[in-house]
């Protein structure tokens, strides 16, 4: 409706893209919609975001998602979701220290976002931090309320104790199945 209304309008493009990616993943299409979005409107750093987000990242197209979250953080530096999705993209391309520091820069932003603090845990441990990946898995629990944080399978594999993750692996399963059924 709103290409309807307006059809030079870029946020409408990118909403439809979105749209397109997310709902339905006609990702050629969502592609073509978006950049179609950035030529009417190359200065709007959530359409950049939203590119690298929801059509380029899921995709697996790491490097393009990386530049247009850049796009997007040069236009807004002060932006979460770019900020926090830059952060994940570099985790994804294995590069551990920029993810650390764009996490970090994240948690300036929202300081009080779980995910990020354990986001962040998730790259430290990756980069073999296991003392400050540890530090920010308790912070995520904190942010959450717990105040007795203990890894869980992921966390324990995470920090390379493999006994304890296969230990806690059956009740991972568990609190899976439940969330499936929960959503299904």
């Amino acid at each position: 409706q709103a290409i309807a209304m307006d059809s030079t309008s870029g946020a409408a493009r990118a909403a439809f893209a979105g749209a397109q990616a997310l709902g339905s993943w006609e990702w050629k299409e969502a592609e073509l919609g978006f950049q179609q979005a950035v030529l009417r409107n190359p200065n709007a750093a959530d359409v950049h975001s939203a590119y690298g987000l929801t059509c380029l990242l899921p995709q697996g197209k790491l490097e393009a998602a990386e530049y247009e979250l850049r796009k997007s953080l040069e236009i807004d530096p002060y932006s979460f979701l770019a900020s926090y999705a830059m952060a994940y993209t570099l985790l994804q391309q294995g590069k551990f220290n920029e993810s650390i520091e764009q996490y970090q820069k994240t948690l300036r932003i929202a300081p009080n976002f779980d995910d990020a603090h354990w986001d962040l845990g998730m790259a430290l441990a990756f980069a073999g931090r296991l003392e400050e990946a540890k530090a920010a898995f308790r912070a995520s629990e904190g942010v959450r309320g717990g105040k007795n944080w203990s890894p869980g399978a992921v966390e324990a594999a995470l920090l390379g104790d493999k006994q304890l993750a296969i230990k806690l692996a059956p009740q991972m399963k568990e609190e899976c199945l439940q969330a499936a059924r929960a959503y299904a």
